[in-house]
């Protein structure tokens, strides 16, 4: 998992705020109607009020308003440029819908998807309109932070674009499309009861939990009962349904924002020369099926491979090497980390597997076992 970002601290204080004035590009973090106003730096008794309130209904969804790297905790957001501009969001939905208990939890505060430390896009679901902490009234308080400082967000709020709704998970934008009657849906596992074959799933851009029947097919495409209980909390299913039974389903790329094969320079295909912790033996055969499956990975849909969360188990066959059992996992970190991942412990825990190759790019490695 990424290193959380820590959030920019707005100071707490009677002294009036840096007043330069910066335009940054972005979207309207809010969507729909909002009223707002520019009272960043105005004296309200105890302290200057640091950001800029926008007013809107609760559950109105925020979304990203730049690219950048993601931060949360209960309530609150803040996002970090490349070159150090950011911001931060608060008072996010805490209620169950329906209720002012005070009680939701994450599902009904940020999209289900998001992990602290990860690169968000323009655009993306973040989370909901609340009125949690000492806000007197749902709205969003959004704060706008520079490399050396505070800034008014005035300016840049005035600029914004507006768009109508969330930016597509690229996953989505290029998954294939419902048959004729279906219906797709987006969300992320949160109950799954194998003698059912029911599934919970929370929705990706809207604060509702959907219980699905899952078809034979459907359950062995996201890997059996066993693959679905090993998911992330934050791994993204697509099930294509009538009514509420799913007739097909997909996983999402485990780096749901950008293709998959998009693969920094310098770093494409990068062999993993050494496996700390290995008791295998490098192959050579192996390393280069691991660099050609490094960009395709998310995407195989063989019916004689079984996707398991973030594993595919099955038979290999490629020029040079034809074998009965291999696992191919798509993994993010750095070899130095990889066999404290959960689940490479679990592939090894397959008997079988003698030897290794491996591949990393982008930040992500693609590690292939195979038995003898």
């Amino acid at each position: 998992m990424p290193e959380p970002l820590l959030p920019p601290i707005p100071p707490y204080t009677k002294l009036r705020l840096p007043t330069e004035r910066v335009t940054i590009p972005m979207v309207f973090p809010v969507l729909s109607v909002v009223r707002w106003r520019a009272s960043y730096n105005e004296d309200w008794g105890t302290h200057r009020h640091t950001g800029c309130d926008l007013i809107a209904p609760k559950f109105t969804p925020i979304i990203a308003p730049f690219a950048g790297t993601l931060g949360f905790k209960p309530q609150t957001f803040w996002i970090v440029r490349d070159d150090g501009w950011g911001c931060l969001g608060t008072h996010l939905n805490d209620d169950t819908p329906g209720t002012r208990d005070g009680k939701a939890n994450l599902d009904f505060m940020f999209a289900p998807n998001l992990v602290p430390g990860e690169s968000v896009e323009e655009g993306q679901m973040i989370g909901y309109v609340g009125d949690s902490g000492d806000a007197n009234g749902p709205h969003l308080h959004f704060e706008l932070h520079g490399p050396d400082g505070m800034r008014d967000p005035a300016p840049s709020l005035r600029e914004a674009r507006r768009i109508a709704k969330p930016t597509p998970l690229l996953v989505l934008a290029t998954t294939e499309p419902p048959e004729p009657g279906q219906l797709r849906t987006e969300g992320c596992v949160r109950s799954f009861h194998s003698a059912t074959r029911r599934l919970t799933l929370v929705l990706l851009k809207e604060p509702r939990q959907v219980a699905f029947t899952l078809s034979e097919l459907a359950l062995q495409q996201l890997g059996g009962a066993v693959g679905i209980a090993a998911l992330s909390r934050s791994r993204v299913v697509s099930v294509y349904h009538r009514k509420n039974t799913v007739e097909r389903a997909r996983l999402a790329p485990i780096s749901s924002l950008a293709p998959v094969s998009s693969l920094r320079a310098g770093e494409s295909s990068q062999p993993l020369l050494r496996l700390s912790g290995s008791a295998l033996s490098s192959d050579p055969t192996l390393t280069r099926c691991a660099a050609a499956e490094l960009t395709q990975f998310s995407r195989l849909s063989s019916p004689r491979w079984v996707r398991t969360g973030s594993m595919a188990l099955g038979p290999l066959r490629m020029r040079g090497t034809k074998l009965k059992q291999a696992a191919i996992l798509g993994l993010a970190g750095t070899p130095a980390t990889l066999f404290s991942q959960e689940i490479v412990q679990e592939a090894l825990r397959y008997t079988g597997f003698t030897r290794f190759g491996g591949a990393v790019g982008n930040g992500r490695l693609l590690l292939v076992l195979a038995d003898g």
